[in-house]
């Protein structure tokens, strides 16, 4: 049964956390048995932090959910309330006769004592490495989906494989070979899988990547983790199969396991259990060209109730380190706000020699009052609750790398927040547009700012732009407001022959290829 009793869950902390965990404890949760509709009986106890390498306990890496939709449940003999997605966890991994020792952060942490969350979220990363089973529940089945899915994906791997094993790269065979399912759903299931909100949630990467044996529940069947990232990875190496197959994938947790998972340094792990993964965990943990602000970067494409943890979330990760190795870049401190948190990290990251020379390629504005810290808050710190708006050029392990960590790079943080450096002037700018956004050059006419064109006596039908290099034919009737603005001014500054660099612009007639999402100009 699902209620909302809050007031009831503030009157039983008292009661079911009557002593307070130290830095250098846990608490643990004792699932009694039963059955899987039966009630939820637990207690909770406190162990010392040397535990979690004892293998005693699993923990539970789940989706939050609605805070509103809430499971009675008896702890320490009195009533408690847990969001439904955890009360399904649990059933699903209650033992019919034997009592199980069990980790959750939403009710081994007391989420009401901010001090208390500090100090146990900066155990989060050796606690679920310490675990000797990580159970990750996608929630109900119910579309009966899961068996045909985590079959096809199995039988996937196998094949993908023996021919990895066989050629020695990725891409030394032809997809066309696979015996591939007739059946197109089963595709899609996979497709509807990655889906799922567990794969949206950051903190899951962390509680997934650090584990030594990841098992995914997905109603009642269930599959190894290795196995779904085996899947996903494949689709992201072989596009030409994937694009056919099972275009509507979402392939970010390839780019999450390369870019973050590799950089966790725990030995005992699921990231050697199949060819493919472990092929790309010697790549990257052989890699000298780590940087912990590409491991935050992953989470911009996650969601976090709590901005906070965009930083504290990946605090696991031996990138996390100070030079000296002796610390964290920052502690939790959940009584900091988001801005002191965010503003701690970046002066933390210049201080670290390898962090320095990247920090400001992580700056990603996306709106003037960022850039203009018209929100009070330093243009130069990265705001990592933010999206990309941007690709940078500064990045460790890209071909095209700009800077890097060989070079000499000093900076230093004034009292009034303004960061000093030293710099080369190599240009000016002679105007700033607003931030073009996406809808701005949309196929769809309905999410256009307006349908009006230059006012070049209708001679212009088509802009050539010059963007990342290539050349594009753009329709006019196609861009947004604000592109336009632009191209009215370039075209105005070339009447009257103005000396200042322009945007690369030329007009020219006829049909072209459209194109999406281009966000700038390139300048001469």
């Amino acid at each position: 049964m699902s209620v909302a009793p809050q007031a009831g869950n503030r009157l039983s902390l008292l009661t079911i956390y009557p002593e307070k965990v130290t830095k250098d404890s846990i608490r643990v949760l004792d699932l009694e048995p039963g059955h899987e509709d039966g009630d939820i009986v637990c207690n909770l106890r406190i162990v010392s932090s040397m535990t979690t390498s004892l293998n005693i306990y699993d923990a539970i890496s789940y989706v939050w959910g609605d805070s509103f939709k809430l499971v009675r449940i008896l702890c320490n003999g009195h009533e408690y309330y847990i969001n439904t997605s955890l009360a399904l966890a649990l059933k699903r991994i209650r033992h019919v006769s034997e009592r199980r020792v069990l980790w959750a952060d939403a009710i081994c942490i007391n989420q009401d004592d901010d001090e208390e969350k500090g100090h146990q979220v900066k155990q989060m990363g050796r606690i679920f490495q310490g675990a000797s089973t990580v159970f990750v529940s996608l929630g109900p089945d119910s579309s009966s989906r899961a068996a045909g899915c985590f079959e096809l994906i199995k039988d996937f791997n196998q094949h993908c494989g023996k021919e990895l094993q066989r050629c020695k790269h990725p891409r030394g065979f032809p997809m066309a070979d696979y015996p591939f399912s007739a059946d197109p759903t089963k595709w899609q299931d996979i497709a509807y899988m990655s889906h799922v909100s567990w794969f949206d949630r950051l903190w899951v990467i962390q509680e997934a990547g650090l584990a030594k044996d990841c098992v995914v529940l997905w109603g009642e069947a269930e599959i190894r983790f290795s196995e779904i990232m085996e899947t996903i990875q494949w689709l992201r190496c072989r596009p030409e199969f994937s694009k056919v197959f099972c275009p509507d994938v979402c392939v970010k947790w390839a780019d999450i396991f390369l870019q973050n998972m590799c950089t966790f340094g725990n030995e005992l792990t699921w990231r050697v259990d199949l060819p493919l993964s472990k092929w790309y965990w010697k790549l990257g943990s052989s890699s000298d060209n780590e940087s912990f602000i590409e491991v935050l970067r992953t989470g911009r494409r996650m969601k976090a109730t709590d901005p906070r943890d965009r930083v504290y979330g990946f605090l696991g990760s031996k990138l996390a380190l100070t030079g000296d190795n002796s610390t964290t870049l920052v502690e939790p401190n959940y009584t900091k706000t988001v801005q002191e948190v965010y503003f701690d990290l970046a002066t933390a990251l210049l201080r670290h020699p390898r962090e320095a020379p990247f920090l400001l390629g992580a700056v990603d504005h996306s709106c003037a009052a960022n850039v203009f810290a018209k929100d009070n808050w330093p243009s130069w710190v990265p705001h990592w609750d933010q999206g990309y708006w941007s690709v940078p050029l500064n990045v460790p392990y890209n071909w095209y790398l700009s800077g890097g960590s060989e070079v000499n790079f000093t900076a230093h943080i004034q009292s009034n927040g303004l960061l000093a450096i030293h710099c080369i002037v190599f240009d000016e700018l002679s105007w700033v547009s607003e931030v073009l956004s996406e809808n701005n050059l949309n196929l769809d006419p309905s999410l256009w700012e307006s349908p009006g064109g230059i006012e070049e006596g209708g001679q212009v039908q088509n802009v050539q732009l010059s963007l990342c290099g290539k050349r594009r034919d753009v329709p006019v009737p196609m861009m947004g407001t604000t592109l336009k603005r632009c191209l009215r001014l370039h075209f105005a500054a070339n009447t009257q022959q103005a000396k200042t660099s322009k945007p690369r612009v030329s007009a020219s007639r006829g049909c072209a290829e459209n194109f999406l999402n281009t966000t700038a100009l390139e300048r001469n």
